[in-house]
């Protein structure tokens, strides 16, 4: 099961478009396939993070005190709010699930208004699968900043970004019958911005009006 799913792994960042017209949507895609794979790959972020927290013996979580803004007490003082060790490590999970349901929806969306052939259930398969191969090549990436010290651990994990937005446009390319992964990778990228930007006014809205 576990040479399977690293062949495939494998098999995915070698051609991505053929393994997702040829293993990917020629097999079972249903959304309770994709949550099963999502959730493999929130798990394995939500690991990465916690291992990650544990090596620098608590270096990383003294980063985030005070990041949490300050709350006024009872009896009038103020305190700092931080972040502990199980806070950072479900915050990277309820990134990951925010990550894989923005991306899922908005490219079936986008891709149908830009006239992809693919459904929500086949971009979402796509998603987790891409969720999942980022995952592992994340925890590949913190394995080389340790191993090869901090530098050259930057660079590789820009070229891992880089890499992780290529294998996603490729996937979603395949499943709406986009040729052009320059062209996809640009509306993923839109797609995140705009969704960010109507967060914020969101958010600015609900500040104004409740005085938050």
């Amino acid at each position: 099961m576990l040479a399977q799913l690293i062949q495939e792994i494998v098999a995915t960042f070698r051609d991505p478009r053929g393994f997702t017209k040829n293993v990917l949507l020629a097999r079972d895609h249903s959304l309770r396939v994709s949550f099963n794979v999502g959730g493999l790959a929130v798990a394995l972020n939500m690991l990465q993070v916690g291992l990650i927290m544990r090596v620098s013996n608590g270096d990383l979580v003294k980063q985030f005190e005070g990041v949490g803004g300050s709350a006024t007490l009872e009896d009038g003082s103020s305190t700092t709010i931080s972040f502990t060790f199980m806070d950072l490590v479900l915050i990277a999970g309820t990134a990951a699930v925010l990550q894989i349901i923005l991306l899922s929806f908005g490219g079936a969306i986008i891709g149908r208004v830009m006239g992809g052939v693919g459904n929500l259930q086949q971009t979402a398969a796509a998603v987790t699968w891409h969720s999942l191969c980022t995952a592992l090549l994340s925890i590949v990436v913190s394995a080389a900043e340790v191993l090869l010290g901090p530098n050259i651990g930057a660079l590789i994990a820009i070229a891992a970004v880089i890499v992780g937005f290529w294998l996603l446009g490729n996937l979603i390319g395949a499943v709406h019958g986009f040729e052009n992964t320059l062209y996809v990778v640009g509306g993923v990228i839109a797609s995140i911005l705009g969704a960010a930007v109507a967060a914020g006014l969101v958010l600015s809205i609900f500040r104004a009006l409740f005085g938050a």
